[in-house]
């Protein structure tokens, strides 16, 4: 029996976390006939970190699993991207190491998956902060095209980037050609595979909950290059654009330069706080700018940052 749904969890010096992850995923599965759903496990090595052994006690008797040991660190890109294609599901669904499911994950994106038949699902979650779970406030439900749900995003980029609010047809995630960026790769993947689907579905309902308080969470870490890294995003994703030839895409992502810079003022003030400098500061800026402006601004005013780009490794998928 072909799984309708393949989890892919990527993890890294998350044996204390992942039992947690795993347990959610098995009682919301129960809901569903044995074998519908799939749990693909795919894990970086670190020293002293016994993730494997912590994902096989916690998926013992489970009857649709894969739990994939990396010869050496990938990262969370090339992990989700290795773990979907050695995945068996119609369609794949994401959760990080250190947040979980609601009971309601499976058995609702089935019952949107059978009526709607759609290229991915985006929906809401719940966030951990300070201890407390607070429900995500701003979203809005839609059925349109995957241009439709760039705009989503383009819109909310802190959270609606993110892999793990959606769920996407395999074949979708399989079709990403283009750089591996270590910060924001959510965002560069989805707005890369966003713009030529044909059908996007968006649910309020709260399906996942993201556990923003744990401090080794690469979000949560202080990070003077964080401004350059989230400006460095926006850069690759008009280059990405360019080079495909992916007007309707570039179009919006210019569309909300506005919003961008909102998203880039809440990085700078992290920045800072973990040490950036007025020079770092106005470098991302300068970027960020050229990044939004005319065709061959960016190549004429940040040249550098163009030549690094095209050294950045590219993931160019296998035939299945």
């Amino acid at each position: 029996m072909k799984p309708l749904i393949s989890l892919v969890i990527p993890a890294y010096g998350a044996e204390s976390y992942l039992p947690r992850a795993l347990l959610s995923a098995r009682k919301s599965a129960a809901h569903l006939p044995p074998g519908e759903i799939e749990i693909v496990v795919g894990i970086d090595p670190k020293p002293g970190d016994d993730s494997p052994s912590a994902a096989h006690r916690a998926l013992s008797g489970f009857p649709a699993k894969l739990i994939d040991v990396h010869e050496r660190k990938l990262g969370p890109l090339l992990s989700r991207l290795r773990s979907s294609q050695l995945a068996h599901g119609e369609y794949l669904a994401f959760l990080d190491a250190d947040d979980f499911l609601e009971e309601s994950f499976f058995p609702r994106l089935k019952e949107v998956i059978e009526k709607e038949k759609p290229d991915v699902i985006g929906f809401s979650f719940s966030i951990i902060h300070r201890g407390k779970k607070h429900a995500y406030p701003f979203f809005s439900s839609f059925k349109g095209s995957g241009l439709r749900l760039l705009k989503a995003l383009f819109l909310d980029i802190g959270t609606r980037g993110f892999m793990w609010s959606k769920c996407y047809r395999r074949e979708v995630i399989l079709s990403y050609e283009g750089p591996v960026l270590t910060f924001m790769e959510d965002f560069l993947l989805n707005a890369a595979i966003l713009p030529g689907l044909g059908k996007a579905v968006a649910i309020p309902d709260r399906l996942y909950v993201y556990e923003e308080s744990n401090p080794d969470s690469l979000t949560s870490k202080g990070d003077a290059g964080r401004l350059r890294k989230h400006a460095s995003a926006f850069a690759a994703c008009r280059l990405l654009y360019e080079a495909r030839g992916e007007e309707k895409g570039k179009r919006l992502l210019l569309s909300y330069r506005l919003r961008h810079r909102l998203s880039l003022s809440y990085a700078a003030k992290r920045s800072r706080e973990a040490g950036l400098t007025k020079e770092g500061e106005k470098a991302a800026f300068s970027l960020f700018k050229a990044a939004m402006g005319k065709d061959g601004c960016l190549e004429r005013e940040c040249p550098d940052f163009v030549a690094s780009y095209r050294t950045l490794p590219f993931f160019k998928r296998s035939p299945e």
